[in-house]
């Protein structure tokens, strides 16, 4: 143990110097041994203590940040932007030209909506967004089976209203929160 202490710094538990010039000899002698071409390389680090300082700093700044993959969630969130864009013109269509579509009106049955039953973080930034858009999604898409069942009945007017009154709305709400997700995302992304 007293070997192993001299051998590697006790701060950090990398190999010191002394352990360098012990590995260096074997090695050496083992080239020598097997004839072997080889080559040693030295890298000076000018300020490898503000490097070292910096990496250990983004390495806290990842950790507290909790996303492991920002890229794969910018992802996601794009595409779930994109499913409620598509899901609005399938409205506007069932609206303008009585064109019929599935589904809508079931917030969990959206890929967001799926997504969030098995979601979780420990990232407070993204949860307080994520917390803060359950209510608009679930809204808009009540809403949209509001404008459904409301066309259904012939009341073009009231579908319209809620369409306006209600579903704009919640959609402006949604992407709002979609935007704000994938900027924590991309922040931790930038971490990286």
């Amino acid at each position: 143990k007293n070997s192993s202490f001299s051998l590697k710094d006790t701060l950090t538990n990398t190999y010191n110097r002394k352990s360098l010039y012990s590995i260096l000899k074997k090695e050496i002698a083992l080239v020598k041994q097997k004839n072997i071409i080889s080559s040693l390389v030295f890298i000076d680090l000018d300020n490898f203590k503000e490097v070292n300082d910096k990496f250990f700093a983004l390495s806290r700044d990842f950790d507290q940040n909790a996303i492991l993959n920002p890229n794969r969630l910018m992802n996601r969130l794009q595409m779930f932007r994109g499913d409620h864009y598509v899901l609005i013109d399938k409205l506007l269509e069932y609206l303008i030209t009585g064109k019929t579509f599935e589904g809508g009106g079931d917030p969990t049955a959206c890929n967001f909506g799926f997504w969030l039953d098995d979601f979780s973080t420990e990232n407070s930034n993204l949860e307080q967004i994520i917390q803060k858009l359950r209510e608009p999604h679930t809204a808009f898409h009540e809403s949209i089976q509001k404008v459904k069942d409301a066309v259904a009945e012939n009341n073009t007017d009231e579908a319209i209203q809620i369409f306006n009154d209600e579903t704009q709305v919640y959609i402006e709400e949604i992407m709002s929160g979609f935007d704000e997700l994938i900027n924590v995302a991309f922040d931790s992304y930038m971490i990286l």
